[in-house]
This record gives C-alpha cells, structure tokens and sequence, in this order.
C-alpha cells in the first residue's frame, strides 16, 4: 500500500510539472512573437520620437531665420552664381565692361560646359579677343571682370603688339554657375548650416557688382540688339 500510495503522490507531481511546463512551453509558443513585436513596436515608438524631436529642433530653427535677410541673401547669391548656362548675360556683361574702360572687344570663342575640377561648380570657358591703348585699361579691365556679376576667372592672358600703339590680347576667362539640385534632401537630413569660411565667402560676393547695373556702362537696348554682335 505504502508504495502505491509513494507512486500516487509521485504521479501527481509529475502531471503538475508536466501541467506547468505545458503551460510555460505554450505560453511561450503563443506568447512568444507577441512579446518580439511589442518589443519592436516600442523600438520604433522610440525611433519615431528621436526623428519627431529633430524636427522640432529644425522647426525652431527655420522659425528663427529673418525672411528678409534670406531673401536677400539669395538675391545676391542668385545675381553671383545663375541656375543655368546664361550665355547672353555673360556677353552684354563683358561688353558694358569693356566700353567703360574704353577697351575694343574684337571677338569671343566659347567652350562647352562642364564641372570645374577645382570647385566643383558648373562653368563654361570662353577666350576673348581685345584691342587697346593703355595697358592700365587691361589691368582695370580684369580687375573689374573678377568682382563682377556673375561669376568669372580670368585662366590666361597672351599679349600682342600691332604696330606702336595698340596692344593685343587674348583672355581665357571661366564663367561660373549652379543649377538647383536634382534631389531634394530628406526630412532626416541635417540642416546645412553656413559655416563661418562660408559667412565671409558671402561677405566678399555682397561687395561685387553687376556691371548692367550702373549707369555709365553701355547702354544696354531690348529687342533689336544682338548681344552676339560686337
């Protein structure tokens, strides 16, 4: 009787281990890929709160930008650097220049466009052909090319003289541009920032000009004139 009795309670403990176990195995069963996606639900609960923050922080900086000062800033940078290959704009630019300082532009051979490898920007390359008296009419001329609208290098300079008075010179010079992205950055992009070197690059291109601007250069006449012409 007494074993009997030994392999009766033994019985029962091992149906109430075989119970919990089941019970722990299927709770674990079921249970299982519930807890991951609560666990990956939270996760991305957390994700989206770090993105919603950024943007809070983007917002409150964007609502701190005077509208005004950005307008005019991008006036001045557009004026400096056009969207596009504006080729028109580059030759009544370089005639109203060369009248003022009394100089004859004979004739202008463009390049094809391209990247410039040395900064990246857009710019098509053209070679200029001049005449004149004074060499202080050249060196003004140049001066006033690389502080004007838009944006331009002089690359070379190659003198001639004909005959005792007039001097000959041919100028290679680089135009710049920058056309608007093809791809917009994404709201997890960071907001680019002016950097102070790019704050004092802005600063000296708010000083240069846009010579069809001022009035004692060539007077520049709509419809008829053709800028190809010199």
């Amino acid at each position: 009787m007494k074993k009997i009795e030994d392999f009766s309670h033994y019985k029962k403990i091992f149906l109430q281990i075989f119970l919990i176990g089941g019970i722990i195995f299927s709770s674990l069963f079921f249970l299982r890929p519930k807890v991951i996606e609560i666990f990956k639900i939270r996760k991305e609960i957390k994700i989206e709160k770090e993105k919603l923050t950024k943007l809070n922080q983007k917002v409150a900086y964007l609502e701190g930008l005077d509208e005004a000062e950005l307008t005019q800033k991008t006036q001045v940078l557009i004026k400096a650097l056009p969207l596009e290959e504006d080729i028109p704009l580059i030759l009544t630019t370089l005639k109203s220049i060369s009248f003022s300082k009394g100089i004859s532009l004979q004739g202008i051979q463009i390049s094809l466009g391209g990247e410039s490898p040395k900064t990246g920007l857009s710019s098509f390359s053209f070679s200029l052909e001049l005449e004149e008296e004074e060499l202080e009419n050249l060196i003004s001329f140049i001066n006033s090319l690389e502080i004007s609208c838009p944006l331009m290098r002089v690359e070379m300079v190659e003198s001639s003289f004909e005959g005792k008075d007039k001097m000959r010179e041919k100028i290679s010079v680089q135009s710049f541009f920058l056309p608007p992205p093809k791809e917009l950055p994404t709201l997890d992009s960071p907001l680019a920032v002016l950097t102070s070197q790019e704050e004092k690059i802005y600063q000296d291109i708010s000083s240069f000009y846009s010579p069809l601007e001022e009035e004692n250069f060539a007077p520049v006449q709509s419809g008829k004139e053709n800028p190809f012409s010199f």
